[in-house]
């Protein structure tokens, strides 16, 4: 179970963390949706008594928002770490073709030394 989760962690880091930062924002928001009530309906809502409840629905609002942030850099990393996937299948590409074949690797290895401005060694080597 710890293991699927991990691996949805990191291949949809939006679904994960966007969810979790929607359903503390929906629990921040109750105290607050609350306290407007009392406020607009109530002559004397007594806001002292109240101020518990606006406390944890301004923690909660803070831990929906550090949520999409960790969502955010979650999705980042995600993104860097498919770039560096690629990058290491293209070098290990590249390096199973100079072991396939080390007679093309070294004509590259000897045209790669050769300069553009000197047309009169390219015809040397011919």
């Amino acid at each position: 179970m710890v293991a699927m989760l991990n691996s949805f962690t990191m291949y949809k880091p939006y679904t994960v963390f966007l969810s979790i930062g929607g359903f503390f924002f929906v629990l921040g928001l109750i105290p607050f949706i609350h306290y407007l009530y009392l406020v607009l309906t109530v002559k004397n809502p007594n806001g002292a008594h109240h101020l518990q409840s606006l406390v944890i629905g301004a923690v909660l609002l803070n831990a929906s928002f550090v949520s999409v942030t960790l969502g955010i850099v979650a999705n980042l990393i995600r993104v860097n770490r498919s770039l560096l996937e690629d990058t290491l299948e293209v070098i290990k590409r590249e390096q199973f073709m100079t072991e396939a074949r080390p007679e093309e690797a070294s004509v590259q290895s000897l045209t790669s030394g050769i300069r553009a401005d000197s047309p009169k060694r390219i015809a040397r080597l011919d």
